[in-house]
């Protein structure tokens, strides 16, 4: 009996409650033969049948919730992801539930690193990067040197988006910006390396503990927006060490290049 009760128990709460279901059936269908063999009560064949029916069909029922839920659950891990580990999203669905605005509010320090930089250095990426410096945000940017061999292989191969992207013209407004505020002095930081960048990568930070993490997996033949995103929180310690380390190695490079 014991070993009938594990097997049930590790089923999960479904497996229980079928237990539960079909017990009471057996149990309700028992007393009533048994009454009707005692004579207290005279049960016709066509109840008979009826109750062979109820009970066959609670059992049925209790197996298909089993199934249902076992099938519901997994569906839910599909389409909910575990939020505890490094997940996969799309970068356009995923930027548009977490605007940028809405990570001023909980954060002290922003480290990002990406080949151009373009969603924080042109239209309304300045903008961000100019209400970070004025909350006293400490944002670190990290490029690929425009004047490095690299500039040109990334320029011309349209892995950034669908069009050449001149890193030049970025770091051009960095210096305009800066040029035009002293918080944005104090706050912002930018470098420029002469390392291959793999990917983008955003880090979140409040008084030094991480946040969150996410990670643009640059691709071929597909719009900026449809890029696939890593999203690591806090909890996965394991690949928050992994990138914190890829950052760090980047940004101490010692021929990096800081722009002012």
């Amino acid at each position: 009996m014991r070993k009938l009760w594990n097997r049930i128990t590790r089923s999960g709460k479904l497996g229980i409650v079928e237990f539960i279901i079909s017990a009471l059936a057996l149990i309700a269908s028992g007393l009533l033969l048994l009454l009707d063999f005692s004579g207290v009560i005279s049960l016709k064949q066509e109840n008979l049948i009826c109750i062979a029916i109820v009970l066959l069909g609670i059992l049925v029922a209790s197996s298909l919730i089993e199934r249902f839920g076992i099938l519901s659950s997994i569906f839910e891990n599909l389409v909910a992801p575990d939020e505890s580990h490094a997940y996969l999203a799309v970068r356009e669905q995923y930027n548009r539930a977490h605007p940028v605005d809405d990570y001023y509010s909980d954060i002290t320090e922003m480290c990002i690193m990406a080949v151009a930089n373009t969603s924080f250095l042109r239209g309304n990426g300045i903008t961000y990067l100019k209400k970070a410096a004025q909350k006293n945000i400490k944002v670190k940017l990290l490029s690929i040197n425009p004047d490095s061999s690299l500039a040109s292989i990334y320029e011309t191969s349209k892995i950034l988006s669908s069009v050449s992207i001149p890193l030049s013209g970025n770091v051009d407004t960095y210096k305009k910006a800066r040029k035009s505020s002293k918080k944005f002095q104090e706050n912002i930081t930018m470098k420029v390396c002469n390392k291959i960048i793999p990917y983008s990568l955003m880090i979140l930070k409040k008084n030094g503990q991480i946040k969150t993490m996410k990670i643009d997996l640059y691709s071929n033949n597909v719009e900026y927006t449809d890029r696939r995103s890593i999203i690591i929180p806090p909890t996965d310690t394991e690949n928050i060490d992994f990138f914190l380390g890829q950052w760090d190695f980047l940004w101490n490079q010692e021929d990096n290049e800081e722009i002012i």
